[in-house]
């Protein structure tokens, strides 16, 4: 993987567009973190950029939807469950897998989150602070190591592997 680069809010936000625009939530993994798989599953040739699988992997807490909406459901877990977000978000994710309208529509910030917004208005809402060394990774492999590009945040401040999809135009959104 080629050294990160330090990036903008603005450009870490086009960067996640540009890789994430259209793609549909496919499935997902959780252990330590939660691995999201957005992919191009449509027909046709297939285009070497944007790449066909991005995995989002999110190292911090996160919700969806609305923030007290989301309490309400996690407070609704019995109190014998050690960890009570992870069954609320298996169930909400495998929900979004499964209904229509779960291509990334929109990436933005607000508010001190990264906010990625479905087609169908569903939203995904991650802290850009973290109490892990990572709040999220966007990349084209799960395991950072191995990944040929990526878009991390950490502590609020964004980075890249890969500066030259910025500016290349054949990476602008549909």
């Amino acid at each position: 993987m080629a050294q990160a680069k330090h990036v903008t809010e603005v450009e870490a936000v086009d960067a996640l567009n540009k890789l994430l625009f259209g793609k549909q939530l496919s499935h997902f993994h959780f252990g330590h973190q939660f691995q999201l798989y957005f992919g191009n599953y449509v027909d046709g040739p297939a285009r070497p950029t944007p790449p066909i699988e991005v995995v989002v992997c999110i190292y911090s807490e996160f919700w969806i939807n609305d923030k007290r909406e989301w309490n309400k459901k996690v407070a609704g877990v019995p109190s014998s469950v050690v960890e009570p977000t992870a069954p609320v978000l298996a169930y909400e994710l495998a929900r979004l897998c499964w209904i229509a309208g779960s291509s990334v529509s929109q990436v933005a910030n607000s508010q001190r989150n990264t906010v990625f917004t479905l087609e169908n208005g569903e939203t995904i809402n991650i802290p850009v602070f973290s109490e892990d060394e990572f709040a999220f990774l966007v990349s084209d492999n799960a395991d950072e190591t191995r990944c040929s590009f990526s878009v991390c945040c950490v502590d609020g401040d964004f980075y890249t592997n890969s500066v030259e999809f910025l500016a290349d135009p054949s990476w602008s959104l549909l």
